[in-house]
């Protein structure tokens, strides 16, 4: 376990040196009008190489945290990792339970609010049964 936390120690500053020689002193918006496209690209080039490598040491950070706090708990690394995340509090589609004849690509689930098909049918004296979809 500490091996494996000595080799992230060293992958963090590899990354901070890293992070620190390549990212120089910020532009004015004045000075980026004068750049070159080549220079504006290449500068592109290095925001993007900053933005991942802050990604990189945050995420780094945040699991650090994490496997403390696990720790703490009294649960090891593998316990942690064999954790699953709750199913998404996404509900799943609603089926189709009324198309308009006139049209079918107008359907309804009967859910939520009548759309206009459906009150023109039912104001029409015509039952909701009738436009009931089979399955």
């Amino acid at each position: 376990m500490s091996s494996i936390r000595s080799g992230r120690q060293q992958v963090a500053r590899h990354v901070r040196v890293l992070f620190s020689s390549t990212l120089k002193q910020p532009a004015t918006m004045q000075d980026l009008s004068k750049y070159s496209l080549a220079k504006l690209r290449a500068l592109e080039e290095q925001v993007n190489d900053a933005l991942k490598t802050h990604h990189f040491l945050s995420i780094s950070k945040a699991r650090e945290q994490i496997l403390h706090i696990a720790r703490n708990a009294g649960l090891s690394e593998k316990q942690v990792l064999a954790i699953k995340a709750p199913a998404s509090g996404k509900p799943a589609a609603t089926a189709v339970s009324y198309t308009n004849p006139d049209d079918p690509a107008q359907q309804w689930s009967g859910r939520g609010r009548q759309p206009a098909w459906v009150k023109a049918w039912l104001a029409a004296g015509k039952s909701l049964e009738d436009i009931k979809t089979s399955g």
